[in-house]
């Protein structure tokens, strides 16, 4: 029997407390002087206030590490520490050593060595006491894997995304609280884009939620990138690549089928992805500031005509169908080296960029994954289709789309922000507001309101009753109204100012059960900017009225 978990979210309530330290997450990759690692590891000696700092490892310790440390004012005591066995981890002398320190640095390898060695010894507490007592914690690559609350163990070895989404609960996805709970309610993971980690972080999020009721929040970490995130759960990105964020989001049913045996499927899944100097709360989920290069846009969302079509995803030409195609996909690190190119194509589905084969090749995860977010990052609006080579999907007049077999779905009509670093080195870019979906067989996707489509069969959850909320709020400089429809319905929803005078609609559509949202950007229905204050969002329906405060603060 197939045993199906359904999630509805209506309140957003991760609360990230870290104690008294900070963390600096790292993705991999090559660390160097005068190198992109120059400013987060000054940032980590920094966060130490220029002590002492330990990198350990299992297997052995680099012996550049404590040179570079001090090259940022580091104390000359800053060193190496192997710890090889438990009983090395359980001996006192190892734990007061790492007292010593105020940053403790955790180097690649294997986590888990990592958790088979050092859970739950006089080693790891003493981690946790210097982290405790205000200093710092970082890790890259496997040391980054054991910082979160929920750890990918590899216990069984690693697995790679096709193998995650197509049975989330299967032996292989190790997951373990078992060391280092340093990041509450995170899950991190790290080479992000380098080896297509997207789609197996994913499926860990689906099983934590399958497993325990409750999610996690997933950062993807890609190489030459770092995440600092401060005592307040301020996380500041530098680097090359990119953080991406992945969450549950507020007043959504996500609609999670991580059954043994079956391929994943969820949708509404939130994406935020952060470039160097991005500043982002992980408590609210809002970003801070973007760094002179993640900056706001207005996604293109003008209505498009449809026309019926077949969608092959073991085809090449299949790409040819959306209105743009990314080329050179087979270009070795063409995506980290910024050499994919996009071009406009006369496609039968408009509105679209769609990568066929995406998990065909392993060498061309990264090209095809980031190809996609690159166009969308270019022109905000795009929905982005992804598809492997044993699915296929069809699109009616209508524009709703029929899967078969398993079909991502990147919804950008929300997206707030979106930018590339300054050199544009690479074709990693950011963005605030994507929305991901899993679908298949049974879920239907409108295209044209870029919803999934309510379904009448025992897995889906279709809401009892009206409801209506806004995140965040207050907000600055928008906010995205949540609501839900127990029937099918005129909706009308609609901003006032205190006064009761209109601002502007939002939506005045027919619409079928199910979970909505929309965004306000704080302007008015004639496109000026509305000043700090308070307003009210109605929500108006065929059974009467919800209304809800909204607070803008500039």
């Amino acid at each position: 029997m197939t045993v199906v978990k359904r999630c509805s979210v209506l309140l957003f309530s991760l609360s990230l407390v870290l104690g008294q330290g900070s963390l600096l997450l790292v993705g991999g990759g090559g660390e160097d002087y005068n190198d992109w690692s120059d400013l987060p590891y000054a940032w980590f000696v920094d966060q130490a206030d220029s002590g002492i700092v330990i990198n350990i490892d299992v297997s052995s310790t680099a012996s550049w590490y404590p040179s570079y440390f001090q090259s940022f004012g580091a104390d000359p005591a800053s060193q190496g520490l192997q710890i090889i066995t438990r009983a090395m981890a359980d001996d006192p002398t190892t734990a007061d050593l790492l007292r010593t320190a105020s940053g403790i640095f955790i180097e690649g390898g294997d986590q888990w060595d990592y958790v088979e060695t050092w859970a739950g010894t006089l080693a790891e507490q003493a981690i946790i006491d210097v982290f405790n007592a205000g200093g710092v914690i970082g890790g890259t690559s496997a040391g980054l894997a054991v910082l979160g609350q929920v750890d990918f163990s590899a216990e069984y070895g690693s697995i790679i995304a096709p193998e995650a989404l197509d049975n989330p609960c299967r032996l292989d996805m190790a997951l373990s609280e078992a060391l280092l709970p340093l990041l509450p309610d995170v899950i991190t993971d790290s080479h992000f884009h380098s080896r297509g980690r997207l789609g197996r972080l994913i499926p860990m999020l689906a099983r934590w939620e399958h497993e325990t009721g409750t999610w996690l929040t997933g950062l993807g970490i890609a190489d030459n990138t770092a995440a600092c995130v401060d005592a307040q759960g301020v996380m500041t990105v530098y680097g090359e690549g990119s953080v991406s964020v992945l969450y549950a989001q507020p007043g959504i049913t996500h609609n999670v089928d991580c059954s043994d045996t079956q391929p994943l499927e969820l949708t509404s899944l939130g994406m935020d992805q952060l470039i160097h100097g991005s500043v982002y709360n992980l408590n609210s989920k809002t970003l801070l500031d973007g760094g002179g290069t993640l900056l706001p846009v207005t996604p293109n969302t003008a209505p498009v005509t449809y026309q019926s079509l077949s969608l092959d995803g073991s085809s090449d030409l299949t790409a040819e169908q959306g209105a743009y195609q990314v080329n050179n996909l087979s270009g070795n690190l063409a995506a980290w080296r910024g050499n994919l190119s996009l071009n406009a194509v006369t496609g039968n589905l408009p509105g679209t960029v769609i990568m066929p084969r995406i998990w065909h090749e392993y060498d061309e995860y990264e090209n095809r994954l980031v190809g996609v977010l690159w166009a969308i990052g270019q022109y905000p609006g795009l929905t982005g289709l992804l598809m492997d080579t044993d699915a296929t999907a069809t699109v009616n007049s209508n524009g709703i789309l029929t899967p078969t077999g398993q079909v991502w779905v990147f919804n950008s009509r929300e997206l707030t922000h979106a930018g590339f670093p300054d050199d544009h080195s690479t074709c990693y870019g950011g963005f605030i507001g994507m929305q991901i979906h899993i679908l298949n067989e049974d879920v239907p996707y409108d295209l044209s309101s870029g919803h999934p489509l309510s379904i009448e069969n025992s897995h889906r959850q279709i809401p009892d009753e009206y409801d209506l909320i806004s995140y965040p709020n207050p907000f600055n400089p928008s906010t995205t109204i949540f609501y839900q429809l127990p029937h099918t319905s005129g909706v009308v929803v609609r901003v006032f100012d205190l006064e009761g005078r209109f601002v502007r609609t939002l939506i005045s559509k027919e619409q079928v059960a199910g979970n909505y949202q929309v965004r306000w950007d704080g302007m008015t229905e004639n496109g000026k900017e509305v000043v700090s204050g308070i307003y009210f969002c109605l929500l108006q329906t065929r059974d009467g009225n919800e209304s809800i405060k909204l607070v803008l603060m500039k």
